[in-house]
């Protein structure tokens, strides 16, 4: 930002710019002399400064009075900031890296994380798997980062300086209250030496308010707060953990703040200390409130065993019927896999506690506790029922359930994402925006940076869903792969069904039939009777036989695919599976059927397939199918005419609501049908719409409806028309070709007409 001010300055402005980095650093003599220097128009600055930092009071009065400009970028949001370091890192983080490099508070300082997450690749505590960073056998020590931070962050270095310390208490209790760390920092230092004040001054330190109790204690920089507990020795480590340890449980759990609770159970469990059952139910209550549904299962079950009573008992109720809701997309086993429900909890407590972030406490509408669990369940009880009103297509019964699962939500301010997911869900039947595609990802890539691989798996499905949906096969390949990967780690068996169902019909429709019968097969095995998943499965199995040109068998997996999903009350699906069998030639057959399935139906996805399906029906009435047209003078000439311009129609309609693929086809029926009543300019111009359409979908031409001849220009049509691209006149043309310029004029008007094009400047693009 600031090379690009200095590029942007005039020669005037130029040699008064005093360019440098965090002015805080000026003294009090070189901050008079700087503020002097540009109140008499010598210097204009051009500054950094480290946010939450106090300037000195010169700089500050040249704030106050207008002098200077403060600009305050916004700061990213996790999921931002996950997508900046793997575009740094040219790859992709795991759900487990990320949870533990990326901050779940916006903002941060990136050129400290990316030097953190070299560091780790350096020593083997994370290494590349591919194009993933995963988890290396090694713990993380990034001992190296310790300039770093006093350098960027003025953390003191030196271990006996009582600041240094303070900063490594709150880096390890990211909530901590004002008075319980001047009590601890007192006992492992034997001085307090305003040692707290000294880190608010330099701009390390925020300090909260927190009624009734008074303050507590956060880094101001997130990514600080990360990874500062990782550049402490073992030894000290231990022995601060033991300190807090002492101090926390000496508190009632009701007392503690979120962060408080997080570390109490994360450093019970690193220094394998029995965790208090009060204290399991709250981190239990709090993971249930962050989305991780299966983490808050094992706190639970750990406070039922350490006699937590009622009160852990209902946690442990409410957590493990919100994991069978996370999980109870189309399986019927709705139990925790048997690999993460074993006795040794208190490791994969110890692996994925760390990866419990909080929010900002202020923020929190109203405190975690055993009555809200219940509202975050009733609100998951409805999410369910909003999904299942999608899959039958009542768009109105699912907005309404919505509404009530965000509502359930509103008192406790707890995690959205299922709420999120499926107003997702329910625009996808809209149309494919951009915009539907960019929520998605963002709901991935939040769900990557807290690692709650659930959320992620269902995201990734529905993103490769959506962009599979719309025809863009080769871009729906790595969400679905991904989506498939991650819930077969974590034994979620319908969504992995799912999204093999659709990687299947990808990996065919990109030329890997192969590949796709070896993903199907074991789920048609399986499928048979289970919800949606049916229905899906024998979809795919239509699109695979369609890719290898076995049309016949392709059309009668389509209409076995209706007759699943129609069993099973699922309208929506029912007609998509109607579509393509309509597409394979049967649109005749099943026109009837998707014109009751259409009837009242206002929305533009609906809409848009009842008229594609029913003009195929009166293609096939024609006999018109590509290759059997007739001549220009044919007995059907009119009908062809109208029905082209239907097809145009419906091209447009459908690449407006985001299916590239089916305005692909429709452009080249109508280009067909326009060809063989000899209107040349109207085929090639709905041929480049084709053309255009198909390129979104990362194939050459639609599959269904091909030209019978390509532009039709003869050789000497477009040589004369690449001279005129050329900017060659009709007199230079013919000069050059030895022809007349009545002959040139003759040529360029054919190849006009046969290209869609009206005047010259339009020819280079319809060449191209």
């Amino acid at each position: 930002m600031i090379a690009e001010a200095v590029d942007a300055a005039d020669a005037a402005l130029r040699p008064r710019l005093w360019v440098g980095d965090t002015i805080e650093r000026l003294d009090g003599d070189a901050a008079e002399r700087l503020a002097e220097a540009v109140g008499r128009g010598r210097l204009v600055p051009l500054m950094t400064a480290t946010q939450g930092a106090r300037l000195a009071p010169p700089v500050h009065e040249l704030l106050r009075s207008g002098r200077v400009t403060r600009v305050e970028p916004t700061p990213f949001s996790p999921a931002q900031t996950l997508r900046i370091v793997e575009g740094e890192l040219g790859c992709t983080l795991g759900a487990g890296v990320a949870a533990d490099f990326v901050p779940q508070r916006p903002g941060g300082d990136l050129t400290l994380l990316l030097s953190a997450l070299d560091i780790g690749l350096r020593q083997g505590s994370i290494r590349r798997d591919g194009g993933v960073v995963v988890e290396g056998p090694r713990g993380y020590d990034l001992d190296e980062l310790r300039p770093l931070l006093e350098e960027r962050h003025r953390i003191p270095v030196d271990d006996d300086d009582p600041a240094a310390v303070a900063a490594h208490l709150i880096g390890l209790v990211p909530d901590l209250d004002l008075l319980a760390a001047e009590a601890l920092l007192a006992d492992v230092t034997g001085q307090a030496d305003r040692a707290f004040e000294r880190l608010e001054d330099s701009g390390v330190v925020d300090v909260l308010d927190s009624p009734p109790s008074g303050f507590r204690l956060r880094l101001h920089d997130p990514v600080v707060e990360l990874l500062l507990p990782h550049t402490m020795g073992r030894l000290r480590r231990r022995r601060l953990s033991a300190g807090l340890l002492d101090s926390l449980t000496a508190r009632p759990a009701d007392q503690l703040g979120e962060g408080e609770v997080v570390a109490l159970v994360r450093e019970s469990v690193a220094l394998g200390r029995p965790l208090p059952a009060d204290a399991a139910t709250r981190a239990a209550i709090l993971t249930l409130h962050a989305g991780q549904a299966e983490l808050a299962v094992h706190l639970a079950e750990i406070a039922v065993e350490a006699g937590g009573g009622l009160s852990s008992q209902l946690t442990l109720s409410a957590a493990r019927a919100r994991f069978s809701e996370a999980h109870a997309e189309s399986t019927s086993n709705w139990s925790l896999p048997r690999h993460q429900a074993t006795l040794a909890r208190d490791l994969v407590a110890s692996m994925t506690i760390n990866r419990l972030r909080i929010g900002n406490p202020a923020e929190t509408t109203v405190a975690a506790s055993t009555e809200s669990t219940g509202w975050m369940v009733e609100s998951d009880r409805l999410a369910q029922e909003a999904s299942r009103a999608v899959l039958v297509g009542d768009p109105e019964l699912a907005r309404t359930r919505l509404a009530e699962a965000e509502a359930a939500l509103a008192p406790s301010g707890a995690d959205r994402f299922r709420v999120r997911w499926g107003r997702a869900q329910l625009d996808l039947f809209d149309g494919v925006s951009e915009s539907l595609l960019a929520e998605l990802r963002g709901l991935r890539d939040e769900a990557r940076s807290r690692g709650i691989g659930s959320h992620q798996a269902m995201a990734s499905m529905l993103l490769g869903f959506a962009l599979q949906f719309a025809g863009r096969s080769a871009e729906a390949l790595g969400p679905l792969r991904e989506a498939e990967l991650l819930a077969s780690s974590l034994g979620m068996d319908g969504i992995v069904h799912r999204a093999r169902t659709d990687l299947a019909a990808a990996l065919a429709a990109t030329g890997d039939s192969h590949a796709a019968w070896e993903i199907l097969r074991p789920v048609l095995d399986v499928a048979d009777g289970e919800l949606f998943v049916h229905g899906q499965a024998l979809a795919s199995k239509g699109r695979v036989l369609a890719a290898e040109g076995r049309q016949s068998e392709a059309a009668a997996a389509a209409v076995s695919a209706a007759a699943a999903h129609e069993s099973q009350g699922l309208a929506l699906f029912t007609l998509f599976a109607l579509v393509d069998a309509a597409r394979l030639g049967l649109a005749g057959s099943v026109c009837a059927r998707v014109e009751r399935l259409t009837r009242d139906v206002a929305d533009l996805t609906r809409t848009s397939l009842a008229r594609h399906v029913r003009a195929l029906a009166a293609l096939e009435r024609l006999g018109a199918r590509p290759g059997e047209h007739e001549g220009p003078g044919g007995e059907y000439g009119d009908d062809r005419r109208s029905l082209a311009s239907e097809f145009s129609a419906i091209g447009a309609l459908e690449a407006a609501v985001g299916f590239p693929l089916l305005s692909a086809e429709s452009f080249a029926h109508a280009g067909v049908l326009h060809e063989s009543c000899g209107q040349d300019r109207e085929a090639a111009a709905a041929r480049r719409s084709s053309e255009r359409q198909a390129q979104q979908c990362g194939v050459i031409a639609p599959a269904s409806a091909t030209s019978p001849r390509a532009s039709g220009l003869s050789e000497r049509e477009r040589e004369i028309a690449s001279l005129a691209v050329e900017g060659l006149s009709n007199r230079e043309i013919g000069e050059r070709l030895v022809i007349s310029v009545r002959t040139v004029e003759t040529h360029l008007l054919r190849a006009y007409r046969k290209l869609g094009v009206r005047e010259r400047s339009e020819l280079a693009a319809a060449l191209s």
